[in-house]
């Protein structure tokens, strides 16, 4: 399918410059001869039906008479000289408007000279104005403003009829130009994708969706260029950009090295990508914006072999047809992908979606409530996430990625219709003030004995990290101590990392902080707020970094990764860690840890602790306060007795 020069943003060749040759002069149009005389006009009117136009150019025994349009009619009008003697943009913009060929375009305007010259005349390049003008002169396009008609009735321009206008163009089918051999192909062309890659045909150009504006440049073009494109498809070919630069970038640099062949691996997942959502390849603009990084694109692309479709044409985005069909496709996308589509500032959601219960719910009211809960509730807090879904969720949910989520979201938000705000910000001390409340709460269920010994460890793990704290303990003497403070946990993987990172002044200073080394790790999270977690069973000594990052790391894992196929030997792996450092901690569902005897009520042995101070290397604490137990009465233990057997072995 042959595709003019200025359609493929190439060079004309020199046939299509010999052509132009015939729109110059304006006016009565002097045809230069071809080899054997004649025009394309006399071609086109008298032998299209008998020969080809190359015969036709070759045949010196045709007595090839000048055309009307070679000549002045007799009275009649001609065409006038214009500022810019350059026919083509002329038709054009009609061709473009109209979605008809150039050649019927052609031909309305030779049968209509007048119009021509009005157009003609008021043309200085700009094509937003001739488009303005056109759609003025010629009501059958868009229709003309009632102030207007009076103008067109002054000029006596012929209209395209009210119905059925496009008839009058005729059929036909535009010059055909002889066989050429191609050049080496650009990155912008109009060329085909090899076989390697499933080339595939351009398609053809819909009214709907194709209007001719005049070209821009630099960032502008680009910007427009992205726009232009599926957001969608431009953020699932920008993820496969970033995952490929970061696996070729070492980790003491910032940017990737990639060899030639790298460079062509990436573009080919980058076409492959384009093509399997689009059902076309990317033009070389959309491609330099699809990669931005690669600053040798257009030769790897000429290495390749690699035949890219040429830019045709550009999207009004201000149309109301293009408007209606994308966000159209937008929204089958989003029924029959099950998934969230975006086009522009707007959502389009699948009708039904199913929930992890089984549960079916109409998919855009389940988001936008989802939201509206995050935010008045507090889209950070905890009471917040347990009841509602977070962006990983939605975008497993919605069978698309965080970053699709975010950007939904970001549109809702924006939405004038949106209505939700958020909490009250609350007190800066309010997890620390929430934690003591809790705390004290819990408290009033000990007995006094057994508060006494809760007080014993407090004042004794004060001591513990002033030892820290004045130099009378050093952590690089406890090697374990040192391997705990180290001690990180993979979200993702669940891989435990024992590997020392931390300096021994860094270490040192975290010690000095306010809140010290160590502080008391409760079996039952303090969250779950249960009754019993101040009782001398649910409490273990562990140090911070443990305590406070270790276990929300587990917590993460555990909550996130049960799909892993390795999950259940992550979770042996934490387990086996918890019995060799004496802990035990509840995260979701489980414990993990060692199950034993937390506190002697025969001694006031801090038993618990003083395992975890052993692993340690550390000194262990000074016994507490005994739970004396009352006489064994005859037949077994009292009702006391058994209580503490039970509650404290």
């Amino acid at each position: 399918m042959y595709t003019p020069w200025w359609q493929r943003l190439s060079k004309p060749t020199f046939e299509e410059r010999f052509e132009l040759r015939r729109f110059k002069s304006g006016g009565p149009v002097k045809r230069y001869g071809f080899k054997y005389g004649g025009s394309w006009a006399d071609w086109k009117t008298n032998y299209e039906d008998q020969m080809t136009f190359e015969e036709y150019l070759q045949d010196d025994n045709i007595v090839k008479k000048p055309h009307f349009l070679d000549r002045k009619a007799d009275g009649g009008k001609v065409r006038k000289r214009h500022a810019i003697g350059l026919a083509v943009p002329i038709y054009t913009g009609l061709a473009a408007l109209t979605g008809l060929t150039m050649t019927a375009a052609k031909n309305y305007l030779d049968k209509n000279p007048a119009l021509y010259n009005k157009l003609a005349s008021n043309f200085d390049g700009n094509m937003e104005k001739l488009k303005e003008n056109i759609s003025r002169y010629i009501p059958g396009i868009h229709g003309p403003k009632d102030k207007e008609i009076e103008d067109i009735e002054k000029i006596k321009v012929e209209t395209f009829p009210k119905e059925d206008w496009s008839k009058s163009f005729g059929t036909g089918e535009g010059t055909k130009i002889p066989e050429q051999k191609k050049p080496e192909p650009p990155v912008s062309g109009d060329i085909i994708l090899p076989p390697q890659l499933g080339g595939s045909e351009i398609p053809e150009t819909k009214k709907e969706d194709i209007i001719f504006t005049m070209a821009k440049s630099g960032k502008e073009y680009r910007d427009q260029t992205k726009e232009n494109m599926d957001s969608e498809t431009v953020t699932e070919i920008e993820e496969i950009v970033k995952d490929y630069r970061e696996k070729k970038t070492k980790p003491d640099k910032t940017q990737p090295t990639m060899k030639s062949y790298e460079k062509q691996e990436l573009i080919t997942m980058v076409l492959e990508k384009y093509k399997a959502n689009e059902g076309v390849l990317p033009t070389g603009s959309q491609l330099k914006v699809l990669i931005p990084q690669m600053s040798d694109l257009s030769k790897q692309i000429q290495d390749m072999k690699v035949e890219l479709p040429g830019a045709i044409a550009n999207y009004d985005r201000m149309d109301p047809a293009y408007i209606e069909t994308m966000e159209s496709n937008a929204q089958t996308r989003a029924t029959e992908g099950n998934t969230i589509s975006i086009f522009g500032k707007k959502n389009f959601y699948p009708k039904e979606i199913t929930l992890a219960d089984g549960s079916v719910v109409d998919g855009e009211k389940f988001f936008i409530d989802n939201l509206v809960k995050r935010t008045e509730m507090g889209p950070n807090r905890k009471d917040t996430q347990a009841v509602t879904l977070t962006d990983k969720k939605l975008a497993e949910l919605f069978n698309t990625n965080i970053r699709k989520i975010e950007k939904a979201t970001k549109n809702l938000r924006e939405d004038a219709n949106f209505t939700a705000d958020y909490p009250p910000k609350r007190d800066p001390n309010y997890a620390r003030l929430q934690t003591e409340k809790i705390i004290k709460e819990a408290r009033e269920y000990l007995k006094p004995s057994e508060l006494k010994n809760v007080i014993d460890q407090e004042n004794q793990i004060w001591e513990l990290n002033t030892a820290f704290k004045n130099g009378t303990l050093k952590i690089t003497d406890y090697p374990n101590l040192v391997i705990a403070i180290n001690t990180t946990l993979d979200k993702e993987t669940g891989i435990l990392d024992h590997s020392i990172k931390k300096t021994e002044e860094e270490m040192q200073e975290r010690a000095m902080k306010p809140t010290g080394l160590f502080n008391v790790s409760h079996t039952v999270p303090k969250t779950s707020k249960q009754k019993n977690i101040e009782y001398l069973r649910y409490r273990n000594l562990s140090d911070y970094k443990t305590n406070q990052g270790l276990f929300k790391s587990m917590d993460a894992y555990v909550k996130n990764q049960i799909d892993k196929p390795d999950y259940e030997e992550r979770l042996a792996d934490f387990d086996r860690y918890m019995k060799k450092m004496g802990l035990r901690v509840k995260i979701g569902n489980r414990f993990f840890g060692l199950d034993e005897k937390m506190f002697d009520s025969n001694t006031g042995e801090h038993t618990g602790m003083n395992r975890t101070l052993k692993y340690y290397g550390l000194p262990e604490f000074k016994n507490g306060v005994p739970l004396k137990k009352q006489k064994m009465a005859e037949g077994g233990l009292s009702g006391v007795d058994q209580y503490l057997m039970n509650r404290y072995r």
